[in-house]
């Protein structure tokens, strides 16, 4: 889940990060515009990752950058990327 901000509130949504360890970057997949606009108005986000099976999970806040590479994408999308 991704966590933004919107007018001083929490928004929350379901993403898709698939990590690149290579690079240090989790690069998320999630309804573009909408959240792209939040992260350019503020940058501060809370990331949290499940594993539903062995009942962890993680959290993470820090800034987040926007972007729309589509090549980036092209690499990253997967047929269960297509929901986000």
């Amino acid at each position: 889940m991704v966590v933004t901000h919107k007018h001083g509130r929490p928004e929350g949504r379901p993403l898709q990060a698939p990590p690149e360890p290579d690079v240090g970057r989790n690069y998320s997949m999630t309804d573009w515009q909408r959240v792209m606009d939040e992260i350019n108005a503020k940058p501060h986000v809370s990331l949290s990752f499940a594993d539903v099976d062995g009942n962890d999970g993680a959290a993470i806040d820090g800034h987040a950058v926007a972007t729309n590479d589509r090549d980036k994408i092209r690499k990253l999308r997967t047929p269960w990327a297509k929901a986000f």
